[in-house]
C-alpha cells in the first residue's frame, strides 16, 4: 500500500516476508524471518523538494522605494535651503 503524501515519489518494491517468532522459555524470543523474493529488504522513497519563491514580486516595490527615496531628499534639501536663507 503506498502512502498519500503528495511530495512524496513511494517505492513499489514488494516482498513476500514470513516472520517465525518462538519462545525460549526463559524470557526471551526467538525472530527467524525469510523471504522468498528477497535478500535484502530496501526500499527508497523519495520527497521531491520544492522551494519557495524568494525575493520580492511586487513590481512596483522598487520604484515606489526610490520615489520616496527622491522625496525624502527633495524635502531635506528644501528644509535646507529655508534654514541657509534665514
Amino acid at each position: 500500500m503506498l502512502g498519500t503524501l503528495d511530495d512524496i515519489v513511494y517505492a513499489t518494491n514488494e516482498y513476500t516476508v514470513t516472520v517465525k517468532i518462538t519462545d525460549n522459555g526463559d524470557g526471551t524470543l526467538d525472530v527467524d524471518v525469510t523471504s522468498g523474493n528477497a535478500t535484502a529488504l530496501d526500499f527508497v522513497n523519495i520527497q521531491e523538494l520544492v522551494l519557495p519563491e524568494t525575493g520580492e514580486t511586487n513590481p512596483s516595490l522598487i520604484p515606489g522605494i526610490l520615489l520616496l527615496l527622491i522625496a525624502i531628499a527633495l524635502l531635506a534639501y528644501y528644509v535646507n535651503r529655508k534654514r541657509a536663507t534665514r
